[in-house]
């Protein structure tokens, strides 16, 4: 297995999967900066994860996502599906034997990454999850989906600005705010269910926050330690509520909508004058403050970091 660690992976395009970096049932990418790359997709097909897609295993770590685009997952998609696996073929014909029942579900992850300005023009501004995948840790922010609301394969697209599971995947520890998607109220999450494997297929939420959580979707979802965070980044006088607090995402804190930059803003832009992570930390007081949870082995099915 190879890791790439430490680069700049920029202006890259694939039609299928992974604008910027396509990890293929495996591998490592870390402490890289993706940005301008996109995964155009073929018609309603393809086009998974704009700065990267992680193919049935693979991590991707301590990485920042931002300006990419997709058809799904505009910064970044986990895909876990058995027959849509790129290396099934060779599976078949054992030119690369692999035990794939021994991979679980949600195996393949992304932890400690920051993705934002990403845009989708199918589902999910920020990251997809398919049928599978953890996010561990994550900072998704002022993402878009500007998808229109319609129904294929059985699925309504449209509904996400942030982060979409379709039928099984983890999140943990992460927060999803300022994401947009004009068809569906700017909701930061949803999810489908497909399957009838209730056993194996499961979407776990765990110690998160995200904005519009009271108009959420959270059906067939098991979550715990969930809370919902204001449209505003901080307090204005005589204002209450969960306040994010970060450094400086806005011009303007009680105009979200409006302040936060979109993907595509940043053309033409040198890429070291682009907006970096560290406008995504958090300040002291911030209502996330002492939130999140240490993710141990006695989690079930959790991956192994």
């Amino acid at each position: 297995n190879s890791e790439l660690r430490n680069c700049i992976i920029t202006n890259c395009s694939a039609t299928m999967r992974g604008g910027g970096a396509y990890l293929e049932g495996g591998r490592v990418v870390e402490f890289c900066y993706i940005h301008t790359c996109q995964a155009t997709g073929v018609g309603v097909v393809q086009g998974y994860g704009g700065g990267a897609c992680v193919d049935y295993d693979g991590q991707v770590g301590h990485s920042h996502i931002t300006n990419c685009a997709a058809r799904c997952g505009g910064g970044l998609s986990i895909c876990h599906v058995p027959n849509e696996y790129p290396i099934a073929k060779r599976i078949e014909e054992h030119i690369a034997p692999i035990d794939t029942a021994a991979i679980s579900y949600y195996y393949p992850f992304a932890a400690a990454c920051v993705i934002n300005n990403n845009t989708a023009s199918a589902e999910a501004g920020g990251i997809y999850l398919a049928e599978g995948g953890t996010v561990n840790h994550c900072t998704v922010t002022a993402n878009n989906c500007i998808g229109p609301d319609v129904t294929y394969y059985g699925r309504r697209h449209g509904r996400s600005g942030g982060i979409y599971i379709r039928n099984c995947g983890m999140i943990y520890n992460s927060v999803f705010w300022g994401n947009r998607c004009q068809t569906n109220n700017d909701i930061q999450f949803a999810s489908v269910r497909q399957v009838k494997d209730s056993v194996q297929h499961k979407v776990f939420v765990y110690h998160c926050a995200f904005m519009n959580h009271d108009i959420s979707d959270w059906t067939g979802v098991q979550k715990e330690v969930v809370f919902s965070l204001e449209k505003s980044n901080l307090p204005v006088k005589g204002s209450s509520g969960n306040f994010p607090c970060f450094f400086a995402p806005t011009v303007n804190p009680e105009n979200w909508n409006d302040a936060l930059p979109g993907a595509g803003v940043f053309v033409g832009m040198p890429a070291d004058q682009f907006p970096g992570p560290r406008i995504w930390h958090l300040s002291s007081y911030s209502a996330l403050d002492q939130k999140g949870v240490q993710v141990t082995d006695a989690v079930q099915d959790a991956s192994q970091w």
